[in-house]
């Protein structure tokens, strides 16, 4: 009988900037994809981040991505022995958590399997990043995931009767933007940001203004089609309630939970969860 896990697939934005002009998506990934597949590799101390499945096809990018630890070598026990061994491993290898995804290049819209012990979007946008300057000709290449914001995230505001703190930090790695925002481009721009964090405090007893402003920002760059507000968190009293409460947009990616078979080997199907998530991207697509 098919044994079923859960999985969430979340919702991000993808933005791509070089030093000078703008970024072929379709060009970038091109180079990605021919790279040998030993060498889309990223390394930060004993965690390594691997995406030796990358292709191509109609305007849609499939990978996956293995994260593990280079130092770790597994404990392997025997429940019916009580007996427990350290398994070790053979150069080059490690014990590694698989994470799918898949990326519209048209509407720079990814879908990425969430893993909790596997790679994350930011260390999807890391290794693509690393690669791309130091294995094609993108030298100057910076990417990001983004993640798009759910209604719910709006919701939780609207609850707010009193703001006390609200902050966010955007993205800058595409120039798209700045022309809603200018001021705050120029800032960034000058100082050759890559991040830019803003954070406002109420005068005491009073509220910082629900519509406009900082939350009026917020609420704005959360209903964009493309995300590229990388945080967002507002602090203050609630409706009903009598202490503070933070709502953090972290808290609330778009996203869609669907059911998957397990293979023999108890991990996540590879066919049936590219077939879950190339389903939610139609679903997507197919959007006004």
């Amino acid at each position: 009988m098919p044994r079923y896990t859960t999985r969430r697939l979340e919702v991000f934005s993808l933005h791509a900037r070089i030093t000078n002009g703008h970024v072929d998506y379709p060009a970038l990934f091109r180079s990605l994809a021919r790279l040998p597949d030993e060498e889309r590799v990223y390394a930060v101390g004993d965690k390594l981040v691997a995406i030796p499945s990358l292709t191509l096809r109609d305007g849609y990018v499939k990978f996956t991505a293995f994260e593990g630890d280079t130092s770790l070598h597994p404990i392997i026990y025997n429940y019916r022995r009580g007996t427990a061994r350290i398994e070790h491993l053979a150069t080059g290898e490690m014990v590694a958590t698989m994470t799918h995804g898949l990326i519209n290049l048209v509407r720079r819209e990814a879908i990425i399997e969430y893993n909790q012990s596997g790679a994350k979007a930011n260390d999807v946008s890391q290794t693509l990043e690393h690669i791309g300057r130091t294995r094609t000709q993108w030298r100057t290449l910076k990417v990001e995931l983004v993640a798009k914001a759910d209604q719910e995230f709006l919701e939780s505001i609207n609850r707010f009767e009193r703001i006390r703190v609200a902050s966010f930090k955007v993205a800058r790695p595409n120039p798209s933007w700045t022309a809603d925002y200018e001021h705050l481009s120029e800032v960034a721009e000058e100082s050759n940001a890559r991040y830019m964090e803003l954070a406002l405090t109420a005068e005491r007893g009073e509220s910082l203004s629900a519509r406009r402003g900082i939350v009026g920002y917020i609420r704005s760059m959360a209903r964009e089609t493309v995300a590229y507000i990388k945080g967002a968190n507002i602090t203050g009293l609630r409706q009903g309630e009598t202490s503070e409460t933070t709502v953090s947009l972290n808290r609330y990616i778009e996203h869609q939970r669907v059911r998957v078979r397990r293979n023999e080997d108890g991990h996540v199907d590879d066919a049936d969860i590219e077939r879950r998530i190339t389903d939610y991207m139609r679903v997507r697509d197919e959007r006004p």
